[in-house]
């Protein structure tokens, strides 16, 4: 008997043995990864992300109180609001249909784009929003969030023209400058009250979700820039040119920005500022004795108010020059052609590969 059953257990463990599975390179993908733990100000909710290397993930919500957990396939990104009412989140684009188009080729801007989601905490209500660009929600608001999405094919453009204007040929878009504007949608999530803008370049939301301010681009060459805050709207600021990075101070009553007049292709930047008692007006440019001879405010700079709302902090860099004209043909210049002997293809076949591309 003492025989028989250790026979037995020879065997299981044999075959216990024959079931292990190989670990192999293949088995990597399917590793997952636990990614942007967070708890909602109040301690009732915990959102987290479980990956894995390649493939869709799942976003996961859970209820403390009562001790629910739900999930939302290719979730990411999530971000409670500071009053724990909201959960905000993207959901990805599914990994074989994105993959798909790229094998095919297909334009970076014609790619299948992420959406936005808005979770209710309180009444358990999600809202999609296609085509998300961004989002931003305010560090201590209570009632403000803003995003960007990609604008509607159906918005025409609205520039009046007259007969003279309809006969000349119609100019080439600008396509990258295309990519970059998008519909804004301020959500008052208390009043359920919800403002959209077209041709929105940037925007910023301030530190207590009172106000949003953002550049918006009129006919192609003209920039204005809005204020939107919990009662109204209005117009700040607009001009011919180029503006950047708005910028709110945290109590949402004053406003700064750089703006550019210049056409060409390096602009030489100054520094505006407003408040609630003025409107915005330059306090910075190249003939300021405040910075150095032939300095200007930089746009690599970051551009932001102190948290007490008493101090602007800016960069400043040497005013951009213009490149030299090149005075050479292309057959006076040098080609050097660099060729490391770890690469897979050789020199040959990789001119080769790039002309065919």
């Amino acid at each position: 008997m003492k025989k028989l059953l250790l026979l037995i257990l020879g065997f299981s463990a044999f075959n216990l043995s024959a079931q292990k599975k190989v670990l192999t390179h293949d088995v990597y993908d399917g590793w997952k990864n636990l990614r942007h733990q967070q708890i909602s100000n109040d301690g009732n909710w915990i959102s987290y992300e479980i990956n894995p290397q390649q493939g869709d993930g799942f976003l996961y919500l859970y209820n403390v109180k009562k001790r629910v957990l739900d999930s939302v396939a290719r979730g990411y990104g999530a971000k409670f609001t500071s009053d724990s009412k909201l959960l905000t989140y993207k959901i990805k684009v599914q990994y074989d249909t994105l993959r798909k188009a790229k094998l095919k080729k297909v334009k970076k801007e014609k790619l299948p784009k992420d959406s936005l989601a808005i979770w209710n905490l309180t009444t358990n209500k999600v809202t999609k929003y296609p085509n998300v660009k961004s989002i931003k929600i305010p560090k201590a608001g209570k009632q403000m969030i803003a995003f960007l999405l990609q604008m509607p094919k159906s918005v025409k453009d609205t520039t009046t023209t007259d007969s003279v204007e309809k006969k000349q040929p119609k100019a080439k878009k600008n396509k990258k400058k295309i990519e970059k504007i998008g519909q804004l949608s301020v959500y008052n999530y208390i009043t359920k009250k919800i403002q959209q803008f077209d041709s929105v370049t940037d925007y910023h939301i301030a530190r207590n979700g009172t106000a949003v301010v953002f550049s918006q681009l009129k006919n192609d060459t003209i920039t204005k820039l809005q204020k939107v805050t919990l009662n109204n709207s209005h117009t700040i600021f607009e001009k011919m040119g180029t503006l950047k990075q708005p910028v709110l101070s945290p109590n949402g009553k004053q406003v700064a920005f750089l703006f550019s007049a210049d056409t060409t292709k390096h602009k030489c930047f100054a520094l505006y500022y407003g408040n609630e008692e003025k409107s915005a007006t330059v306090v910075v440019d190249t003939l300021n004795k405040n910075i150095e001879d032939n300095y200007s405010a930089s746009e690599n700079g970051k551009l932001y108010f102190s948290q007490n709302n008493k101090k602007l902090y800016f960069g400043v860099a040497p005013k951009p020059v213009k490149a030299p004209k090149d005075t050479l043909l292309e057959e006076e210049k040098y080609h050097v052609d660099v060729w490391n002997w770890k690469d897979p293809l050789l020199q040959t076949q990789q001119k080769h590969d790039a002309e065919e591309e």
